[in-house]
């Protein structure tokens, strides 16, 4: 071979080895994009997912409160019904049902977001009987949950 023909290969073979290098880059960078995409599909499907169960469990929550505070205002009436007719307790225990009742309504009816609007402006508009409700509440619960676990381990004991 003459040096103007090895000049010429090696030149050529360059020129395959760059066209290779830049063919492996355009593919790397494929492979790359491909799997952001796929990476981004999948947290987007797993994302929808989260939020169909959080979703349903929030549903699920919201229809126990709002059968509680159904069954709260029908034993505030059938209490009511038995005290004697007329009385200032009897007047206050028909309204305390009545008050559940429409709580149970409100919740059974409105959405999440628009229960947690309407309980903040409730609490912006009544700060003070508001906390004192969250208060008795926070107490409820805290003693429900004492009982509870109180009964849970009971039952394990025996």
């Amino acid at each position: 071979m003459t040096g103007t023909t090895a000049q010429t290969s090696n030149a050529t073979k360059k020129e395959q080895v760059s066209e290779t290098v830049d063919t492996v880059k355009e593919r790397v960078g494929a492979i790359g994009d491909n799997a952001k995409e796929a990476a981004s599909a999948a947290a987007g499907k797993a994302r929808d997912a989260a939020s169909e169960t959080v979703t349903a469990k929030s549903n699920e929550a919201k229809a126990a409160v709002a059968d509680r505070a159904s069954t709260t205002a029908r034993n505030l009436l059938n209490a009511a019904e038995q005290m004697e007719p007329g009385s200032p307790q009897a007047e206050a225990t028909f309204r305390a049902a009545k008050a559940a009742e429409d709580v149970a309504v409100a919740i059974h009816e409105k959405d999440l977001n628009t229960l947690t609007n309407d309980v903040a402006a409730l609490a912006r508009k009544h700060p003070g009987p508001f906390l004192a409700v969250a208060a008795v509440a926070g107490f409820a619960v805290g003693r429900f949950l004492k009982s509870s676990a109180r009964n849970s381990a009971s039952r394990y004991e025996a």
